[in-house]
């Protein structure tokens, strides 16, 4: 009985935490006393901001920007003044404003800063032409994000910045990125960045990657495992128990950002149609997963936050891997017994696949996956002792 509420009970949140901080996107031309809470594609949103020190700055327009959008095709014009060898535009020029602070140093490292921002009452500066003293930091960001939008650029929910308390919106494509952080109404910061292209070679994240969290006295275990064919499987729930998640989805990686879509939890058979945006840096065999907008993977996470993922330890690095490194082989026998286990039917007409055995070190034991298919669908599996041919880990019951 624990098992089957505590299922349900981690499904549920799983599914609630989007960590996206909301801008009041309303016709009124009041700002938002508090920001709402929004998810996207089902997720049902971060708690609420308290403190005002703590609260985005309203963002008053058409686009939602609490919305991530993926790069899309370019469909207008490049600005006549740019940055060089980019499309992306000379602020000043784009905005007809005159910036307070610069700091240009794009053909040294790449980097480019603009400050714009209203002057206090009765000090306007010495040789500022009038109408390019007021800031509307609001209409200055619509009009970036139509235009690198239209450029092609992905964009990001937008977010409280941890360093000066304003709201970020960052735009991207390529080695390039746009980022305004709007401080007030009238006061904002425009931020270009360019460098090497990411380079992601797909081995850097193909295979399984584990993560384990302890939570008011429970032991939590995350998977994922990316194929070559674009597809990526991910399951959540206890260790050493059954799985209160799983679901096979697709993965795009676009210039360090890993986007994933799952459509379809196994567990529950209800459709969930997450979508979410992770940044991602993979390295030997260690994957950090930085949460930027969507549905989050786990109640660990919220926006900006980072979650760790390592590679089962292989019996062949020469950690703490057994001796006996036999074939592994599921008798007739053990796949009876499996079944039994693991609740298959013995009407169900079933086909068994065996995984890349590994060593999992909270367990110190050699684990073997075990994947159950019928008519081609996933119904069953668990990852199992080689030794003894028990039930260890990621264990899904008959879902058919």
């Amino acid at each position: 009985m624990r098992k089957i509420l505590g299922a349900v009970l981690i499904a549920a949140v799983l599914t609630g935490g989007s960590g996206l901080v909301s801008v009041d996107m309303s016709a009124s031309a009041e700002p938002a006393s508090e920001a709402d809470s929004a998810g996207t594609s089902g997720g049902s949103g971060a708690a609420a901001v308290d403190s005002p020190e703590e609260q985005p700055v309203s963002m008053i327009g058409k686009t939602d920007f609490s919305e991530a959008l993926d790069s899309g095709e370019e469909r207008v014009e490049a600005f006549e003044d740019c940055f060089t060898d980019s499309d992306i535009p000379k602020p000043e020029t784009f905005f007809s404003l005159t910036a307070q602070g610069i700091v240009d140093s794009w053909a040294e490292t790449g980097e480019a800063s603009y400050a714009f921002s209203s002057p206090a009452d009765g000090e306007a500066e010495e040789g500022m032409v009038s109408e390019n003293s007021q800031v509307d930091a609001a209409a200055c960001i619509e009009k970036t994000n139509e235009y690198l939008t239209g450029r092609g650029y992905g964009r990001e929910a937008c977010f409280l910045d941890p360093e000066n308390g304003g709201t970020d919106i960052i735009w991207y494509k390529g080695s390039c990125q746009v980022k305004i952080t709007m401080l007030a109404p009238d006061n904002f910061i425009f931020t270009a960045l360019t460098g090497a292209a990411y380079i992601y070679e797909p081995e850097m994240l193909l295979g399984k990657w584990e993560g384990y969290a302890e939570r008011q006295g429970e032991n939590y275990i995350m998977t994922l495992d990316f194929k070559e064919d674009g597809q990526v499987e991910y399951m959540a729930g206890w260790v050493q128990s059954e799985a209160a998640f799983l679901s096979t989805g697709t993965y795009i990686v676009d210039t360090g950002r890993l986007h994933l879509s799952f459509p379809y939890d196994q567990v529950s058979g209800q459709q969930v149609n997450w979508k979410c945006t992770y940044r991602f840096e993979a390295l030997n065999d260690n994957l950090r997963m930085e949460y930027i907008s969507g549905d989050s993977l786990n109640i660990f996470q919220e926006a900006g936050a980072i979650f760790n993922y390592s590679r089962p330890a292989d019996a062949d690095s020469g950690e703490s891997a057994p001796a006996d490194s036999a074939e592994f082989v599921l008798t007739e026998e053990d796949k009876k017994i499996l079944r039994e286990h693991l609740r298959v039917p013995e009407t169900a007409v079933v086909e068994f696949q065996i995984g890349e055995e590994y060593f999992w070190e909270a367990a110190e034991a050699e684990v073997v996956p075990i994947s159950i298919y019928e008519n081609g669908v996933y119904v069953a599996g668990a990852d199992i002792s080689k030794e003894t041919k028990e039930l260890m880990t990621s264990i899904l019951t008959y879902q058919n």
